[in-house]
């Protein structure tokens, strides 16, 4: 029978629950943040806040930012505008 030898390394603690509540305050706060500053902001290296982003978050990247793919009810208003004006 194998056994696992206990072992001395540090836990990833890059993804934690309070991170992602910090990420997702940071970024509805201003969605044009770029990973860079929000590094400089938290401490979190880039490569954990790539991940928070993407798979916690669900944002994808957008003109080099990462912004919800989500359009405002602004540009919902002019969009249909343009729409009915094409009619």
């Amino acid at each position: 029978m194998l056994v696992d030898q206990p072992r001395d390394h540090k836990r990833r603690t890059g993804r934690s629950d309070a991170n992602v509540q910090a990420m997702r305050q940071l970024v509805t706060a201003d969605r044009r943040l770029t990973i860079q500053a929000l590094h400089r902001e938290t401490g979190i290296s880039q490569s954990s806040i790539q991940r928070i982003l993407k798979k916690d978050l669900h944002l994808t990247r957008r003109s080099a930012k990462l912004v919800p793919a989500l359009l405002t009810p602004n540009h919902l208003r002019q969009r249909l505008e343009c729409a009915q004006l094409m009619l």
